[in-house]
């Protein structure tokens, strides 16, 4: 069974072979090797966990694509939207940070959490779950801001997820994982990777749960909307550079590919 990206008349683009050339683009790119020596070196954190946090967020960056409301649309007609799905992304990678470290209360990633982030109030604690947040959650949340037209595009992604992702993208996402293992370095990741092969297994009850990650009008609501912090020009940086892989990727592979089938 196949698992799509983007599928119209002309062209079908997969999921796995798009999230795993956007994860090489950042890999390629000097500007985000220039982002994780930046990052490294203001956070005091060791480059390698910067890079990983760059390649599980360029890897699952449409994550939520596969999930069954949407690839059944897929198999059923052309699907060259897929409406929301960057929230639900989001809240894929906030559930599966929660699930894999958040094994005490004040260690989750929730809709507070974020929110400090965003208006610079977090200053101490666990770095890794700052970092997973200004890297992986929020770039993820807002690589599609550019197609967001009012507060309603945040709201509610029930009817997206309850059904859970569509088994035809198992093998797709397995192998997507496996090129991200042969390409991370620090236990995080990997221990992050192997937690994702665990929510498959368990995806009967991955709905219920994913929703409830994130509401991301809350968070735009409450972050204070003129403050210029470092949170936020961190997460604008990263979205920017995943943002020209993607579209770079997107490009070769659709429209390109849509032009040498016309001719």
């Amino acid at each position: 069974m196949s698992c799509y990206a983007y599928k119209d008349e002309y062209v079908k683009e997969y999921f796995e072979k798009h999230s795993i050339e956007v994860m090489k683009c950042i890999l390629d790119k000097w500007e985000s090797m220039a982002l994780v020596r930046k990052i490294s070196m203001l956070l005091s954190i060791e480059e390698d966990l910067v890079r990983d946090m760059l390649v599980i967020m360029s890897g699952f960056h449409d994550i939520g694509k596969t999930f069954k409301y949407y690839q059944m649309r897929c198999i059923e007609d052309k699907c060259i939207s897929f409406p929301k799905h960057y929230i639900v992304s989001a809240q894929f990678m906030t559930f599966l940070f929660n699930r894999a470290f958040g094994k005490l209360s004040d260690n989750y990633i929730n809709d507070e959490y974020v929110i400090e982030v965003l208006n610079g109030k977090i200053h101490d604690g666990d770095k890794t779950r700052y970092l997973y947040t200004l890297t992986c959650v929020l770039p993820i949340l807002l690589h599609h801001y550019a197609q967001v037209s009012s507060p309603t595009s945040f709201s509610d992604t029930i009817k997206y997820v309850k059904h859970g992702i569509y088994p035809g993208c198992y093998n797709a996402i397995d192998t997507l994982i496996q090129s991200m293992q042969r390409i991370v370095k620090t236990n995080f990741a990997q221990e992050l990777l192997e937690e994702v092969k665990q929510v498959i297994r368990d995806n009967e009850t991955l709905g219920i749960y994913l929703s409830t990650m994130l509401d991301p009008g809350t968070i735009i609501k409450k972050s204070s909307s003129y403050i210029l912090v470092f949170e936020r020009l961190l997460v604008e940086a990263i979205t920017g550079v995943l943002n020209m892989c993607d579209g770079k990727v997107a490009l070769k592979n659709r429209v390109c590919e849509k032009k040498n089938k016309e001719y």
